[in-house]
């Protein structure tokens, strides 16, 4: 696929709304001082503006947030349009504003992305069409585990089912078999391509017991290929949430968890201090604030 380098004009981004009805939504830092500007992109189902808790924290420290939209996502998107390459286009054309406005502002250009969100990233990094000085991955949908597959056979087996969620805001939303071709689709270019990623500096959070991305394979992907700026860490469960995949918002993440998060990952963006890479285990364990 061709993306184009062209600027584009950062005025096209709408006003801010809890509803995404466009690709693009800018959330300004707090202050008229910009540390860095971090794109954020969503995962597979998820309304982005379901990121907003964590785009609140970046902001009260001085950072600036892109956060996007990927077709089938937005409040008026149809997900029967979805496609790989779609949203890897869509991606790039959030990109190329983020950058344009990190230049803009003369700071960092980092990524923060969840499940679907973060494989959108790594594959556009492998084809050398993005680069970002740091990045943040909640579960990246990399290292899949077994089960999760079953939604590719039935995507393919009833093409023109939905799927119907609810989104932040209670709006019942149908999401369309295509978008689960096109997550899959995403996932298999990936896996043929993995050999070439990048060791740029990536903090990753997840649980170990994530019931879509498997912690055990995706340790054993950064260890064969020596990815040693790449570090993980590693959520305690929820009781607020059923599912260990949910790790995105204040809501599905631990509240003393939630409180590390957030002061490790602005601390690693702004580079106020080097993020200790020695400890295995997770914030909360060690950190008393």
């Amino acid at each position: 696929m061709t993306y184009s380098s062209q600027r584009l004009d950062f005025s096209c981004i709408l006003s801010l709304h809890m509803i995404y009805d466009s690709l693009f939504q800018w959330h300004a830092s707090k202050s008229s001082y910009t540390k860095s500007v971090v794109l954020m992109c969503h995962g597979l189902t998820l309304k982005p503006e379901r990121l907003h808790s964590i785009i609140e924290e970046f902001n009260k420290r001085n950072i600036s947030v892109l956060n996007m939209a990927l077709t089938g996502h937005r409040q008026n998107a149809d997900s029967k349009k979805s496609t790989s390459n779609l949203w890897l286009d869509e991606f790039f054309k959030a990109y190329t504003i983020a950058k344009n406005k990190a230049d803009e502002l003369n700071v960092d250009l980092h990524f923060l992305g969840y499940s679907t969100g973060a494989l959108c990233a790594s594959l556009l990094e492998i084809q050398s069409k993005v680069s970002f000085k740091r990045k943040v991955f909640l579960a990246p949908a990399l290292e899949m585990k077994p089960l999760s597959f079953g939604m590719k056979y039935f995507a393919y087996l009833f093409p023109f089912y939905s799927i119907t969620h609810t989104s932040a805001d209670g709006i019942a939303y149908d999401f369309h078999m295509n978008g689960y071709k096109a997550f899959f689709s995403l996932l298999k270019n990936f896996q043929q391509t993995k050999t070439s990623i990048k060791n740029s500096p990536t903090l990753i959070f997840m649980r170990e017991k994530d019931e879509i991305v498997s912690y055990k394979k995706l340790m054993d992907f950064i260890e064969k290929k020596n990815l040693n700026n790449w570090q993980i860490r590693k959520f305690s469960e929820n009781p607020k949430t059923k599912c260990h995949h949910f790790c995105f918002s204040k809501d599905t993440i631990h509240e003393n968890d939630w409180i590390n998060f957030i002061k490790e990952t602005c601390s690693y963006l702004n580079e106020i201090n080097d993020v200790d890479f020695s400890k295995a285990y997770f914030l909360s364990q060690e950190i008393s604030l």
